[in-house]
This record gives structure tokens, C-alpha cells and sequence, in this order.
């Protein structure tokens, strides 16, 4: 038998002790003991959506050991806290969170339309933390529209057309327009009847609505707005109500999300707003003048607010009195004239308040002239422009009181396909 000697005992016990600390640490290290940060998702709803109303925010949050909550913040585009909460996750590890943007009924918003972003941060038992960041966009405020043509409502004589059917303009909204709707009238011996439906997705801010003239095919828009016209009545007028969504969406929580747009209340024509200008006043943009419907602003270009309500085309309504008109003649073959952003009075007919229109010096006048619907093209040699004077004593324009009558020179001329 070999003999231990001292130095041989002291390297055994170092290992005893090594052993036992092995063997202690061992038993220490059970699932109760955190050595890593939860994880972490949001995954309701996907990034960059555009949220109308109260926003539901929802994703997963786990731990080895347990997550103790969940904090959640929105910050605006600069990170600056807007709103702040906590939610727990369920057994399923899901967490969710509501952030109240509801419009009051006095028009007010918690948070105005913008970029945000949430930032989502997972707590476990011993304070380990994780953090995740996804942006979205708030958006309470429906699109403002400016309709530029047909241009008269009312009383006043309707926009004519011949053929195709061109409905434009302009439009504000804080991201898009997701769809625009006509809907289509005629006055029936005093009662509105609905004659057809024309809507069209992804507006642009510049917009423009083309109906072909197809009057001969009876389940087109134009067949039915020109049924039962034989070229013997004239023209026929018709009315129309207008409305846009935007693609802001209702998000209520998973599998809960509604496509309920901001939808318009009002639609504004072009030439109603040029006549509410003070001289001098540039006409607004669209986003202006949505600030003045919808924001803060109480006055843009001359324009208050009331101003703007007050010639506004409610899409909910439809009448003789108030709302957007036009008329059709498809056996019209004459030429079709428009004047940009001005109200036009075909022939010898001056309408009330014809004196709207206004040009100031060096101001330019942009008049469009198309083939009729029967495609003849425009002989360019025999087009003139004429300027006549006229007063409210003696608003005939065959009469010309001071006895001028100035042809202004075409300083730029196009010939334009039919449907172009």
C-alpha cells in the first residue's frame, strides 16, 4: 500500500472542495433561476398601418422563468411620449394593449394624424428587459375634395357634355384615397331616382374620373345615364352625389380589423370657392383648405371656415336646389369647350352671379377645346378666343355696351384625341 503523503492529501481535498462546489452549483441552477431577457413580439397589426380610431396593439411576450408585464408607449414622430400603459400577458403569452384615439363629438382627437411609433417593452421577474419598436400612422380625418368639373350645382345652368363623361379635381388626405364613388340621379317629376354607380380605388391627389360615351350599351354607366334618348329631347340633366374614403381601417384586436375608412361629408367645387377669394388671394391648396374644414385654421386665403361649410355638396343628399349637376347630349356632334377653373355660360345665357369669374393682369386663361363625340378633329386655323364686356344692366353677350369686342390671339394651340 502506497503511503498519502501531505502534499498528496492537500490536491485531494482541493478536489473534494472543487467538486462539491461543482455538484452545489449544479443543484442551484434550476428553472428558477432567470439568466436571459424575455422575449418579445407585436405582431397586431403589421407595421406602418394606418389606424382610424382606437388603436388595439397585440403581440407574444415569454421568459424562462415568467414576464411580470408588459409596458407600452407611443411616441410621436420625434419620440416624445404621447400615451403610456401596461398590459399582462394571458396563458397563451399574448398581450394586448388599447390606445384610445376615438373622435369626441366635438370633433377633437387625443393624438392628431401623423407618424407614431409604439415601443413594447417585455419586464420579466428580475427586471430583464426587452424592447421592440413598430411605427404606425394615425389618421381620424377623411379626405377634402375639390371637384373642378362638372362646376355648377343648383339652379344655374348645368356643365355640359356630349360624350364621354369626365368627372376631376383635387384631393387632400394626410396618407390616400383607397375609392371615390358618383352616384348618379335625374328628377323624376320632383322625386330623385337613382340611375347608376361609377367608383374607382387608388385616387390620386390629382384625380379624374372617365366615363366612356357608351350610350349604346345599356349596361354601361353612360348607356344608362342616356337610356331611352333618341338625340330629338336635347339634353338631359342629371344630378350626383360624391363621396371618398380614405384606407385608414378600424384595428379592434386579432381577426377584429374593419375597413372602415375616413369617408367624406362634403365636396367643394372649384369654381364656388373662386368666388369666396378677396382680390389679390391665390386660390388655396387642398390642404389648406382642409385645415380650415377639419384642423385649427379659421381663416386660409379670405376663406373662413363658415364660408367653405357654406357651398359645400353634401354627399348625403340630393336635390334640385343644392347638390352637383350636369348634362348629357350624346347626339351632340358640336365641339366640346371648357374654360379651366372658370364657369362657363354656353350660348346667350348668362346665369345669375356671372360675374364670379375673375383674371387678374398677365393672368392666363387656359381653354380646352375637343372634338365632339363624332371624332372630327378641331380645325385649329378657325379657333378664336373673344373677350366681350358686359354689365349687370345688360348682361346679354351679343351686346357689347362699349362697343369693343377684343380677339385675343391663341398663344398655344393642341390638337386633343376625343378621349384624350
Amino acid at each position: 500500500m502506497q503511503k498519502i503523503t501531505a502534499r498528496k492529501r492537500i490536491i485531494l481535498a482541493v478536489i473534494g472542495i472543487m467538486s462539491l462546489a461543482l455538484v452545489q452549483c449544479e443543484i442551484g441552477l434550476g428553472d428558477s433561476v432567470d439568466t436571459s431577457a424575455p422575449e418579445l413580439t407585436i405582431d397586431y397589426p403589421a407595421i406602418n398601418s394606418i389606424a382610424r380610431g382606437d388603436l388595439v396593439v397585440s403581440g407574444k411576450a415569454w421568459d424562462e422563468t415568467a414576464v411580470d408585464r408588459v409596458e407600452i408607449v407611443l411616441q410621436n414622430s420625434s419620440g416624445v411620449k404621447q400615451w403610456s400603459g401596461t398590459a399582462h400577458p394571458d396563458s397563451t403569452r399574448r398581450w394586448t394593449a388599447n390606445i384610445p384615439n376615438t373622435r369626441a363629438a366635438d370633433g377633437s382627437v387625443p393624438f392628431a394624424d401623423g407618424q407614431y411609433r409604439v415601443v413594447a417593452t417585455a419586464v420579466d421577474t428580475s427586471n430583464r428587459k426587452t424592447s421592440v419598436t413598430v411605427p404606425y400612422y394615425l389618421d381620424n380625418t377623411p379626405p377634402l375634395v375639390v371637384i373642378s368639373r362638372p362646376s355648377t350645382s343648383g339652379p344655374v345652368k348645368a356643365d355640359p357634355y356630349g360624350d364621354d363623361l369626365v368627372f376631376s379635381g383635387t384631393l387632400w388626405d394626410e396618407n390616400s384615397c383607397a375609392e371615390m364613388e358618383v352616384v348618379f340621379y335625374q328628377d323624376n317629376g320632383g322625386v330623385m331616382s337613382e340611375v347608376a354607380r361609377y367608383s374607382q380605388t387608388n385616387v390620386p391627389s390629382d384625380w379624374k374620373l372617365i366615363i366612356p360615351g357608351d350610350k349604346d350599351d345599356p349596361t354601361s354607366v353612360f348607356g344608362q345615364l342616356a337610356a331611352g334618348m333618341t338625340g330629338s329631347e336635347g339634353a338631359r340633366e342629371l344630378y350626383y352625389t360624391l363621396r371618398a374614403v380614405d384606407n385608414a381601417q378600424e384595428y379592434r384586436g386579432p381577426g377584429e380589423t374593419v375597413a372602415a375608412g375616413n369617408e367624406t361629408d362634403q365636396v367643394y367645387i372649384y369654381d364656388s370657392i373662386l368666388a369666396l377669394l378677396p382680390d389679390g388671394e391665390k386660390f388655396p391648396s387642398s390642404e389648406a383648405l382642409a385645415s380650415l374644414v377639419y384642423g385649427s385654421e379659421t381663416m386660409v386665403a379670405g376663406i373662413s371656415e363658415d364660408d367653405l361649410t357654406g357651398i359645400g355638396l353634401h354627399s348625403s343628399e340630393v336635390d334640385t336646389s343644392t347638390s352637383g349637376k350636369f348634362s348629357i347630349d350624346p347626339y351632340n356632334k358640336n365641339p366640346n369647350v371648357s374654360i379651366l377653373q372658370w364657369t362657363q355660360y354656353v350660348g346667350n345665357n348668362f346665369a345669375t352671379g356671372y360675374t364670379s369669374n375673375k383674371i387678374g393682369a398677365n393672368q392666363y386663361i387656359s381653354v380646352t377645346i375637343e372634338p365632339g363625340p363624332d371624332g372630327v378633329a378641331i380645325d385649329t386655323s378657325r379657333v378664336y378666343v373673344t373677350m366681350r364686356r358686359s354689365t349687370d344692366a345688360d348682361p346679354d353677350p351679343d351686346e357689347v355696351p362699349s362697343g369693343e369686342t377684343n380677339r385675343i390671339p391663341l398663344k398655344r394651340s393642341r390638337v386633343m384625341d376625343r378621349r384624350e
